[in-house]
């Protein structure tokens, strides 16, 4: 082999060590964020949420913030929603009254004034449930902590259910991750006031 064969070889080898090394240190950050710093994490994935959001923020339409309302404790006129390119389309986060939805078409429909299905009305409804309970809890940062707090409650029954390998294997596939989610209590709260707004169950 060529000189500066061995030489372009020996950089490839070491550009791939180094993407190997970012790899694993990247997630491990991202562990010792959520257990270390969870609010400072919170805020971090906001931020990059905000930044794929296209189109802008919406207010709900008047005569759907009138229907809702009285269904909710807190004044859901001031929620804004918002689509954003780094949420797959079948997810949505609530940052208290901001909502952060990857279904384009469930924001269009609320920017033009379009009603919504039954489906996209319980979702929504859903989400702002989260905003009345970051009311109630007193702020963002109480909220943020909240939901940190019931997550790694949730996970830490999933791993002493199975024992610690199984936990860990129904953690990171993405089947048992909605479970983990669907089994905290503030989401468990949401989906059945979105429930009783709209009549259906998800």
């Amino acid at each position: 082999m060529r000189p500066w064969r061995q030489h372009r070889t020996g950089k490839t080898a070491r550009r791939a060590a180094v993407i190997a090394a970012a790899l694993f240190a990247l997630p491990v950050a991202a562990a010792v964020m959520w257990f270390a710093f969870p609010y400072a994490s919170y805020r971090v994935y906001m931020a990059w949420l905000a930044s794929g959001v296209g189109g802008g923020y919406v207010r709900l339409p008047a005569s759907l913030a009138a229907e809702l309302r009285p269904r909710y404790a807190d004044d859901i006129s001031t929620a804004s929603v918002a689509f954003t390119t780094r949420l797959p389309k079948n997810l949505a986060v609530s940052d208290c009254k901001t909502v952060y939805f990857g279904n384009d078409e469930l924001v269009a429909a609320l920017r033009e004034g379009r009603s919504l299905s039954a489906g996209q009305l319980h979702w929504l409804a859903h989400e702002l449930t989260h905003g009345e309970q970051c009311e109630r809890w007193g702020g963002r940062k109480a909220f943020a902590e909240t939901w940190f707090r019931q997550a790694d409650a949730a996970a830490w029954r999933t791993v002493t259910a199975g024992g610690l390998a199984a936990g860990i294997t129904e953690y990171v596939r993405t089947q048992y991750v909605r479970g983990l989610h669907d089994s905290m209590p503030m989401e468990i709260e949401a989906d059945e006031r979105a429930g009783a707004v709209t009549g259906t169950r998800r």
